[in-house]
């Protein structure tokens, strides 16, 4: 393979600052979506069975069964581990 190097203008200063001013927002708007990720969670709703589940020696795949059962949601065990964490950590008992 032949290396290939592109000769290309040198930017001017305004150029240099658009870029800086786009890639600023993308970075702003991807920080925002990754700490959007825990906001709310379908299994919100469920918190208080899910709690009385796991206390009563429920292990996360039976959860998952339940859920899809029950109240016809397929989430993964990874899902519903770190919901929990979540909650856990919310309520200051992590």
């Amino acid at each position: 393979k032949k290396n290939i190097l592109v000769q290309a203008e040198p930017l001017d200063q305004e150029k240099v600052h658009i870029l800086h001013t786009q890639i600023a927002i993308i970075l702003h708007n991807q920080k925002r979506t990754r700490t959007k990720k825990f906001n709310s969670s379908k299994l919100d709703k469920y918190a208080s069975e899910l709690f009385e589940l796991r206390e009563n020696g429920a292990s996360l795949e039976d959860i998952r069964i339940w859920l899809f059962q029950k109240k016809h949601l397929k989430i993964s065990k990874s899902t519903i581990h770190n919901r929990f964490s979540y909650w856990k950590k919310e309520s200051g008992s992590a």
